[in-house]
């Protein structure tokens, strides 16, 4: 849009400027369509009859507004961006620990048998299998 020195290819023409203007007379709709074209092409402000004026300076914030957020989205520009991203570090791959066997555990004890009646067996002193309801021995 702006060129340097505050200069420009283009600027804002809003369609409520074009309302306000509008139901001018012929003669002052060209020179509010100068005006606004001289102020936006080249930030020179217009010399006008006061009540051309008085419409003037109501559209002029408004291309103030987009020429200076121009100039400043220009001037971000130039600054290249936002920065690249910083690499996130590899993890390293975690070695599978397979867990050591302790010593000193004892074995994993048989799951009990039943009797016949349905009472659990057990190993007595003497190595026999009896049945803690019935007492039976096997």
């Amino acid at each position: 849009m702006a060129n340097s020195g505050g200069k420009g290819d283009t600027f804002v023409m809003r369609r409520s400027f074009l309302d306000a203007i509008d139901n001018l007379d012929d003669a002052k709709f060209r020179k509010m369509i100068h005006a606004l074209a001289d102020y936006g092409f080249e930030q020179k402000p217009p010399q006008l009859e006061p009540e051309l004026n008085a419409v003037f300076s109501l559209m002029k914030p408004a291309i103030d507004s987009s020429f200076n957020r121009h100039k400043a989205a220009t001037e971000n520009g130039k600054k290249g961006g936002r920065p690249p991203k910083k690499a996130k570090p590899v993890a390293k791959p975690v070695p599978k620990v397979e867990p050591k066997p302790v010593v000193n555990q004892k074995p994993t004890k048989e799951k009990p048998m039943f009797c016949e009646c349905g009472g659990t067996l057990r190993e007595s002193r003497d190595g026999k299998l009896i049945c803690l309801s019935c007492l039976k021995e096997y």
